[in-house]
């Protein structure tokens, strides 16, 4: 209870100013902008299609234990940030209580016991506040989506705590629930994300390091021969997975990456070591977003990739060498290497990232405890003065890591905040400055968002094709909010020269040429987005609605329909859909479609327009009075001229019918206004 009180009291006030920082990167398409997350009732139905939430990834499960619970947040609170923030720092908290309790136990182990410390519960405790309350961590705790990783983790964590407590455990049954909870924790943990995969790898490291008998020769041999298979078995399958899976071939993903597959092997070593000063020395100013690296091409280039190299492989060596001796040194060192097999080797992902380290870094600490409070030992009987001052040293420790976690989290405040910070510390790189002027541009600030395009263009960085499309596609954006349509349309295919597969370039320019009226190229740049995705609402809407412009209402039908099926509820596809229909004199099936867009959208003018014109085009007083009346007493006198104006300049009505439905609107207005003034005479 003391070690819980202490840890909740520290990460909870290190953590006490993040309640209203923002959403950042991929909060936005994962949970911000996925409707699939935006649960609105705990039906089993609603819950299961949480499960196959990831964005443009339909009907693919994808970490659904990370994304139930951020469905739940919605559920709960919507886009209010505070409450996923509460369930982050609470997810944090309880991994490093897991983290006391799994270090606590592994001291009971057969080969801790013998070395069994009076400090334990001290050594326990400082290991897992020196790792929640380190600086790195805010990456994977307050960036929300990262609770995917820190999730991960906990039940990670979890998984080993109760593995341990199986095995120094006598009572069989106390064993065997152990081992089964924690079989249970590890398929938590792989739906939270998938870099938990290795718990078994680091529960085997667990048993060899801290409950095999060393000193036999025979236990020895047995776990030589089970490595290195473990090492053949991994060996052959990334052979297979890089050569020969068509499926899931890793090399398709370095398509679309500035480095190959080699480049990055031989630059993760280097970035791993910076991964460890950070942990060591992790002061806020040192601590980015975005962090310059420069990409190792060959063993000498640049000079630090081999020395890196070889000081990997020396960690690695100490941790198999210190494993009789310091299993506590051991374990850390092999547990870090271990658990960055899955992020910072052949995976095409960015080349560095902190909160990669959140899982890795559990154990890193407790060598550090360990050796602390062996001082402490050492000097009990020499030097009390030495003691008070190391019990010191280590309270400022603690205190000043959770203060530097504070200031840290003071860049995660806003999107402008944090990338201000990234942008002062890695000026030179083209993402800082591109997510800034994002920011400029939505606030509208769209001179300041332009200049930091153009320096987001003139970096290195721009010389590859997606980052330059990247910075292009954003100036075009900023000329279109301008409304210089011309120029962004110049940008947009400036954005597309440099990267022809860059979609969102090619949606821009869809937009830009709508906006100039030029349908047949329009028209052209659509059928090129669905040729990619054919089960795009967006592009299949865009696509009918060309058709209409076009006065093609019966060719534009078939891709409202499709649109329709895969977004059932949405009234702009409805209305359309009945806009065609009607064109093309179906009126009994448009006015279906105009009704019930009439129901759920009601403040909508135009189905009520459309309705008016069928009960005109069919001969039906009562119907189309009825439809009129509808629209009288929806909107008020002031704004419904307007309202109707806007709609007659936008859809797809003939002049006469304007003038009909306009006059037949005054009539009945005239009308019944002359029948509320004759009941005031009378």
């Amino acid at each position: 209870m003391l070690a819980l009180g202490f840890l909740c009291v520290l990460i909870f006030g290190a953590y006490s100013n993040t309640f209203q920082s923002s959403w950042h990167l991929d909060d936005f398409p994962t949970l911000v902008h996925d409707s699939a997350l935006h649960l609105e009732d705990l039906s089993a139905s609603s819950i299961a299609a949480t499960f196959y939430s990831r964005p443009g990834s339909l009907g693919k499960s994808y970490r659904p234990v990370s994304c139930l619970s951020l469905a739940l947040n919605w559920y709960l609170g919507g886009d209010q940030v505070a409450g996923y923030h509460l369930v982050n720092i609470s997810i944090h908290f309880f991994t490093a209580f897991f983290l006391y309790l799994t270090i606590y136990n592994i001291f009971q182990s057969p080969r801790m016991a013998v070395k069994n410390s009076s400090h334990v519960f001290y050594i326990a405790i400082l290991s897992a506040a020196l790792w929640a309350l380190n600086p790195v961590q805010t990456q994977a705790v307050t960036y929300i989506v990262q609770r995917m990783a820190s999730l991960a983790a906990m039940f990670f964590t979890l998984g080993m705590y109760f593995y341990v407590k199986g095995r120094i455990s006598k009572v069989r049954w106390y064993q065997i629930f152990n081992f089964i909870a924690g079989i249970g924790c590890y398929a938590l943990a792989v739906w939270s994300k998938e870099n938990a995969i290795m718990l078994p790898l680091a529960v085997m490291l667990v048993e060899i390091v801290f409950f095999q008998n060393l000193d036999s020769e025979k236990t020895c041999f047995k776990i030589r021969v089970g490595a290195a298979s473990i090492a053949i078995l991994l060996l052959f399958i990334f052979i297979y997975v890089v050569y020969f899976s068509n499926d899931f071939s890793i090399l398709k993903g370095y398509r679309h990456r500035a480095f190959t597959l080699g480049q990055r092997l031989l630059t993760e070593p280097r970035i791993i070591i910076f991964y460890l000063g950070l942990l060591f020395y992790p002061m806020p100013q040192r601590l980015s977003i975005e962090h310059p690296v420069e990409l190792s091409t060959s063993f000498f280039q640049p000079w630090t990739t081999a020395p890196a190299i070889a000081l990997t492989v020396l960690m690695i060596g100490i941790g198999l060498y210190q494993i009789k001796k310091r299993p506590i040194l051991a374990f850390a060192l092999l547990f870090f290497y271990l658990n960055h097999l899955i992020e910072s080797t052949v995976l095409p992902l960015e080349l560095v990232f902190e909160h990669r380290n959140y899982l890795p870094s559990l154990f890193l600490f407790c060598p550090v405890a360990v050796g602390l409070f062996g001082l402490v030992d050492y000097y009990q009987q020499k030097s009390g003065s030495m003691v008070k001052v190391l019990v010191s040293f280590m309270v400022l420790l603690v205190l000043g890591l959770g203060l530097s976690t504070y200031v840290r989290n003071m860049a995660w405040a806003t999107e402008q905040t944090l990338w201000e910070d990234a942008l002062k510390k890695a000026p030179g790189r083209a993402r800082p400055a591109y997510n800034l002027a994002k920011h400029y541009a939505n606030a509208g600030q769209l001179d300041i968002a332009l200049q930091l395009y153009q320096k987001a263009l003139a970096t290195e960085a721009s010389r590859r094709k997606y980052t330059r499309a990247l910075s292009l596609n954003g100036i075009a954006s900023i000329y279109y909010m301008k409304r210089d349509f011309e120029k962004a349309l110049e940008y947009c295919q400036k954005a597309l020269k440099a990267h022809p597969g860059f979609e969102t370039a090619r949606y821009n320019l869809v937009l830009v040429l709508s906006k100039l009226a030029r349908w047949d190229e329009l028209s052209h740049q659509i059928d090129l987005l669905l040729a990619g995705k054919k089960t795009n609402r967006v592009y299949l809407f865009l696509k009918g609605e060309i058709l209409l412009q076009q006065n093609q209402p019966a060719r534009a039908l078939p891709y409202f329909r499709k649109a329709l099926q895969i977004a059932p509820d949405d009234n702009k596809i409805q209305l359309n859909i009945g806009i065609a229909l009607n064109l093309i004199g179906h009126f009994q099936q448009a006015e279906w479609f105009f009704r019930r867009v009439k129901n759920t959208s009601p403040t909508d003018i135009r189905p009520y327009v459309y309705l008016i014109q069928i009960g005109m085009t069919s001969e039906d007083p009562a119907k189309t009075g009825q439809y009129i009346d509808e629209l009288i007493t929806s909107y008020k006198a002031a704004t419904l001229a307007a309202n109707l104006k806007t709609c007659f300049d936008t859809d797809y009505l003939s002049h006469r019918s304007r003038k009909l439905i306009c006059s037949a609107v005054h009539d009945r207005i005239k009308n019944r206004t002359d029948e509320m003034a004759r009941m005031g005479e009378n």
